[in-house]
């Protein structure tokens, strides 16, 4: 397994499904405890990415200092076993089913 790194973009704009394997727990997340955070630090950053853009456009990129990004966490796929290769690419995840479906959800 090599790891590679993406924006959690790439992970919804391939056509994949991804699949939770019967070991994981199920989901369990709550939306006071890990839901609502997660979406407060999404609107922080796309709240500080808009107002980079409109810095930019003031004084040129080069003039600021870079956007901090956001760390969402580690989110472990592997190819499917047995998944036939001419359908949609099937991917288990491994580690961060809870992220991975939330977001899924939110977005």
């Amino acid at each position: 397994m090599r790891p590679h790194k993406k924006v959690i973009t790439e992970l919804f704009n391939e056509r994949s499904q991804y699949l939770i394997p019967l070991f994981q727990r199920g989901y369990v997340w709550t939306l006071n405890n890990h839901v609502d955070p997660l979406w407060q630090d999404l609107i922080e950053r796309v709240d500080a990415l808009d107002t980079y853009i409109q810095d930019t456009k003031k004084v040129g990129e080069n003039k600021l200092r870079p956007l901090r990004k956001h760390f969402l966490g580690t989110i472990v796929v592997t190819e499917a076993k047995g998944g036939s290769t001419n359908v949609i690419n099937a991917r288990e995840v491994i580690d961060g089913q809870q992220r991975l479906t939330t977001l899924q959800i939110l977005l």
